[in-house]
């Protein structure tokens, strides 16, 4: 991957880097001038290594996350690129018809006059950064075994100048060993791609019937060569599954297409090997410029415009995986403060003695410093070493998931691993500086007393500076988002704006109870707030996908505010359960009771584990809600086969030709037409602002048959067959789907659909204007919007009546075929590809459409899940560590507990008690957040405009993660909770 977030790779690494040294020359700094301090910090390290190891697990969450993360990202991007280069291998521009800019080479619509050619020759020549070029023509063809009768309704068909493309690389044999002499090719032969003898199972020596348009000839297999470029293989646009292809003379394919004289375009081969010609894109097209545009040609840098598909891809894949991972390092990096928060208690009187002899308190900064630095240079390594391991295990869950789209290979470049652990080390070394800060700040008597300290109300000047800035930073942010209707600016300055005033009321004597419940009940309504009325309060403004984590924040933030102010009553309330089990009443009463009085390190546990489940809750219930909403059954409108042919030529009869080929009549209930436009466009009336749009005509069949659905309609359409029924017989009426109207298909068109709500079933019938390419644009009325459900439909849909003026000649059509059994759909569809494959048609079964989008939208949740999943091992590595602390803190406590009478397992069961109390409040607190958040995002005015989605709760993966939780922390705490049992009275007693 060579940028993340438009930013070079090599430019971050260097800034993590920098930031990085930085931060080890103020440890190496007090290793040269504070040695003794130095040691000091260090010597904590090998003293406990039970505890060295749960703190390391826990610290080297945040560089396993961006490292996993960043191989992701490289995975993807260095699958892509691999097929690019493997696929193109020496070519790197091509010379071809403007019209074809935009398809990026993945498929010739127009050709050039083969003299074009000829006349560049002397230019091309001149060219000393060009080392090879040659014409080609590219035509969409079927193809049949004749041995066999293995067809494929769609092959790329190349044609080739065998006197030239040798200069290109040529053609390899299948394992790409060795080139192939086409001078030998016979007349009448052609050469087949690896992936194309596979599928027809044809070998040398075989006849195949190849058929382009209305023309057909038969053609012997002289051999078999690589998938590639030159050889065919293409991805589909649409699908992204692989195209296979066949070879042949470029004379052969110009007779047999009709396009004598013809050609698609001219490949070039810059100097240099696969990679490094890309460096001369630029020079060779500056010093073809002119003679290109004589001709009224373009030079498309094909390679490079795929590489940057390629690397795009990446970066959205590595910003997803990051954006989700902030959650695990959020919590991460509240472990690292409990962690020092706990080790600063267990020192705390070690720490009075030395500010009593005159240590300051930088150098108990310094101290637990350089503590923090060791641990988290050593988590550094642990987190990129796993990180690793993590991003190869994702590697081959995407194989297995996409293995059908793309070739799926593991790399992980050490660009990426240097600054995973770049990352990982500098977030937990401010993490750290900021923690040592907060617990070097201690009053000397009481901690030489081992005593709480004394609540003060005079606050020091850096307290005020504090409130002021979040005060100023809060009405910023706020102003800014009301300027920009920035979500993410408004929500922030609101948020902080709220918890600065409960600050400042905190300050001022009010209870601190009172003030902090009141901010986090406020924030807690303002955050989950319908869609619909926020915007009725605040005014509308506009997220992105950073809201998922800007929302989680502060709804854990509030929600742990509420939980911890109020935390007696809820101990109180769990404490009287004692009374109803007897023989553990105690250790109920207990265990709830020690929470209570740690209250901050209970506060960042909770929180820890709020954030993770809300995180995993939310994705689970937005993937279920989704798939069922806009994947089910009923996103075909009740047919069962889709069917197209390769060139998108309209049939003539298809149910006739079908009852010829021998298909029973009888099995086939009904056969529709759908013709789009080549290039929708539409503007409001009077306005020259067009924007693309996806524009289809509907035959009789189609309406006749269809089984639509509308979720809004204009006023005097009271019901679908209202709407249907005028679509059929009105002029220049048409419908829109739900998507377009809420925005969600294409933000730049919401302008356009305004005045109508999805849902209104009386809205003001909506006219526009509408064209294919720069014809002359009709005005059509829109009457009704599509129900979300049936989701393969998108645009603007009129019948064929209405269609007909716009779409004459330049439109796509496909067909659509309802079958008497629909269980048949699937052997039904084999059937109507094999009869039509001379005319190219390729049929489809909706349900194994729908079926196979379902598998896969699955398969890539489960691995983001399990990815975010990650962060429980903060959750339960914080666990550890709090209850290994806590038999360290409590050793006295214990043996008071064994000498009056408790047993041993009366003081397990104290520690798995309130380790199940603390994680049992995280857990629900983040599934109760992350679930009303899900509901308002899928029922709010953008998801709600498309529909009324029945909201539906995803219990068994709720029911997973909660037990996943609870149990994992329960066996994290059951070590030391055993290890605490078995204390002696008398001993620990004597504990100091």
């Amino acid at each position: 991957m060579t940028e993340l977030f438009g930013i070079p790779m090599s430019t971050i690494v260097v800034a993590l880097a920098a930031m990085l040294a930085i931060c080890l020359l103020s440890i190496a700094w007090v290793w040269t001038r504070r040695r003794v301090i130095f040691k000091l910090g260090a010597r904590n390290i090998p003293r406990r290594k039970a505890q060295t190891a749960l703190i390391v697990f826990g610290l080297m969450l945040s560089t396993l996350i961006v490292t996993a993360a960043l191989g992701t990202g490289d995975t993807v991007n260095g699958s892509m690129t691999s097929e690019v280069y493997a696929s193109l291998g020496q070519i790197d521009q091509v010379v071809a018809n403007p019209i074809d800019d935009d398809l990026d080479g993945n498929s010739f619509s127009a050709t050039i006059p083969e003299s074009a050619w000829t006349d560049l020759q002397p230019a091309i020549d001149g060219i000393d950064q060009i080392d090879g070029a040659s014409p080609f023509l590219e035509r969409r063809a079927s193809v049949r075994d004749v041995k066999t009768g293995a067809g494929l309704p769609e092959i790329v068909v190349m044609g080739i100048d065998l006197a030239t493309v040798d200069s290109l690389g040529g053609l390899g044999d299948p394992s790409g060993t060795r080139a192939i002499d086409l001078d030998v090719l016979p007349d009448g032969a052609v050469i087949l791609s690896q992936q194309t003898a596979a599928d027809l199972s044809a070998q040398p020596g075989d006849t195949i019937e190849l058929f382009i348009g209305d023309r057909n000839q038969e053609f012997t297999v002289a051999t078999v060569v690589e998938s590639n470029y030159l050889s065919g293989m293409r991805r589909d646009n649409d699908t992204g599954e692989e195209i296979s292809g066949l070879v042949m003379r470029l004379s052969d394919l110009q007779q047999l297409s009709g396009l004598e004289g013809e050609i698609s375009g001219i490949a070039l081969s810059n100097t240099g090997g696969v990679r490094d010609g890309l460096d001369h894109d630029l020079a060779v097209q500056q010093a073809l410029q002119s003679s290109v545009d004589e001709a009224g040609l373009s030079v498309n840098p094909l390679k490079q415009n795929w590489l940057d598909l390629a690397n795009l891809t990446a970066s959205v894949f590595t910003g997803l995986f990051l954006v989700v991972g902030l959650f695990s390092i959020s919590a991460g990096i509240l472990l690292i403060l409990l962690i020092f928060t706990m080790l600063a208690a267990e020192r705390r009187a070690e720490m009075g003695m030395a500010r009593a002899v005159g240590a300051q308190r930088s150098s108990l900064v310094q101290q637990f410093m350089s503590e923090g630095t060791l641990y988290a240079l050593l988590a550094g390594l642990v987190g990129s070493a796993l990180g690793v391991g993590v991003a190869y295990l994702i590697s081959r869950s995407f194989a297995s998931v996409f293995g059908e789209y793309a070739h799926v290979q593991t790399s992980i470049s050490a660009t990426s691993v240097i600054a995973g652990y770049c990352l990982g080390v500098v977030i937990t070394f401010l993490a750290v500086v900021v923690s040592s800060w907060r617990i070097s700040r201690l009053n000397i008597v009481a901690a030489v007393r081992d005593l709480p300290d004394a609540q003060r109300r005079r606050r020091a000047w850096r307290t005020y500076l504090w409130q002021a800035l979040m005060v100023a930073g809060g009405v910023l942010l706020t102003l800014q988002g009301v300027s920009s209707s920035s979500a993410m600016a408004f929500t922030t300055g609101v948020s902080l704006l709220t918890l600065s005033i409960a600050l400042i009321l905190r300050q001022v004597g009010l209870s601190s109870r009172l003030v902090f419940t009141a901010a986090g009940l406020f924030l807690l309504v303002f955050w989950l707030l319908p869609d619909n009325i926020f915007e009725r309060i605040f005014g509308t403004y506009e997220g992105d996908f950073e809201m998922f984590f800007v929302s989680g924040i502060f709804l854990v933030v509030s929600s742990t505010l509420v939980i911890m102010q109020n935390d007696r009553a809820l101990l109180g309330l769990v404490s009287r359960l004692g009374s109803i089990f007897r023989s553990r009443g105690a250790a109920l009463k207990l265990g709830v009771a020690y929470p209570g009085a740690a209250r901050s390190r209970t506060g960042m546990t909770i929180a820890m584990f709020s954030l993770i489940v809300f995180s995993l809750v939310m994705i689970a219930t937005i993937n279920l809600n989704f798939e069922r909403a806009f994947l089910g059954d009923s996103a075909s409108a009740g047919w069962d086969i889709e069917a197209k042919t390769a060139n998108n030529v309209p049939l003539d009869d298809l149910g006739g030709q079908l009852e010829a080929g021998g298909m029973d009549p009888d099995s086939i209930a009904g056969i529709g037409a759908l013709t789009r436009a080549a290039d929708g466009r539409v503007a409001l009336p009077g306005s020259t602002d067009w924007k693309d749009l996806d524009f289809t005509g509907m035959d009789a069949g189609y309406l006749a048959d269809t089984e639509w659905e509308f979720i809004g309609r204009a006023a005097g359409y009271p019901s679908d067959a209202a709407i249907l029924d005028a679509i059929q017989h009105e002029p220049g009426v048409a419908v829109v789907d739900s998507f377009l109207v809420s925005g969600m298909d294409d933000p730049a068109l919401t302008g356009l659909f305004e005045s109508i709500e999805a849902t209104d079933q009386a809205f003001t019938p909506l006219e526009l204007q509408v064209r294919n390419g720069e014809g002359t644009p009709e005005t059509i009325t829109v009457i009704g919007v599509i129900a979300p459900k049936l989701s393969t439909f998108v645009g603007l849909y009129a019948s064929d009546a209405t269609a007909a003026p716009l779409l004459q000649t330049d439109a796509e059509t496909s067909y659509v075929v309802k079958l008497s059994d629909r269980s048949q759909a699937a052997d039904a569809a084999g059937e109507i590809q094999s009869i039509m494959l001379p005319s190219g048609v390729k049929a489809t079964s909706f349900q194994q459409q729908i079926e196979e989008n379902q598998e896969s939208n699955r398969g890539f949740f489960r691995i983001l899940e399990s990815f975010m999943g990650l962060g429980l091992i903060v959750g339960i590595a914080a666990i550890g560590v709090i209850s290994f602390r806590n038999v360290i803190e409590r050793r006295q406590q214990i043996g008071v507990l064994r000498a009056i009478g408790f047993q041993r397992g009366l003081v397990s069961w104290t520690f798995l008690i309130e380790a199940a109390f603390v994680v049992g409040l995280g857990v629900l607190s983040g599934t109760a957040l992350g679930l009303m958040l899900a509901r308002n995002l899928l029922t709010g005015n953008e998801m709600g405009a498309t529909g009324d989605i029945s909201f539906v709760v995803p219990w068994s993966t709720v029911g997973f993660v909660l037990a996943l939780a609870v149990v994992a922390s329960l066996i994290t705490t059951w070590l030391p909770a055993r290890q605490a049992s078995r204390i002696v009275p008398a001993e620990a007693l004597r504990y100091e």
